[in-house]
């Protein structure tokens, strides 16, 4: 089964955004850590005393909108040596539907957590700037919602139903 066009064009735009924020996140991680090494041990210069506390904040966004491009290919690390050789063949695609309903579920219980605690900290203010910390922490809930999306289109449609043939090949 195929997705509708709707489907498949809002899954693009998701995709596009999504690797525009992952390089951009990136790019800015390796220029701001490239300038702080050339400060630091510059003579004379002044290190960047808020590039060490954001490129760390920074990291979480990358890992979860990477593990969600991950999901996109389903290519996360699993272990599925003793489900082949305790299932026969034929099984096989319902204890992957059953093994992805389970993941659905618990992206869905850790987007909830993380959701309220993110907002919990919404008063909560960076040292470096004057930002609430809760921007940062929104990665988790935004990454588990995009995991969830990849793991749930594949559960409805099928494998890698939205996965280019560039994608399913990496």
């Amino acid at each position: 089964m195929s997705p509708p066009e709707f489907v498949v064009n809002l899954y693009s735009a998701m995709e596009r955004t999504r690797k525009i924020f992952v390089i951009g996140i990136f790019s800015f991680i390796v220029l701001s850590g490239a300038c702080e090494i050339f400060l630091r041990y510059t003579p004379g210069m002044k290190s960047l005393s808020w590039s060490d506390e954001i490129m760390r904040y920074l990291n979480i966004w990358l890992i979860f909108l990477g593990a969600s491009l991950t999901a996109k290919t389903n290519s996360h690390m699993s272990m599925d040596f003793f489900v082949r050789k305790i299932f026969p063949v034929s099984l096989l695609p319902l204890v992957q539907r059953i093994t992805l309903g389970i993941v659905c579920a618990a992206l869905l219980a850790l987007m909830w957590v993380s959701l309220m605690k993110t907002l919990s900290t919404r008063n909560v203010m960076i040292q470096a700037f004057d930002i609430p910390i809760a921007w940062f922490y929104a990665a988790i809930p935004i990454g588990c919602l995009l995991m969830f999306v990849e793991y749930a289109l594949q559960l409805v449609f099928g494998g890698q139903a939205l996965a280019s043939s560039k994608d399913a090949s990496q």
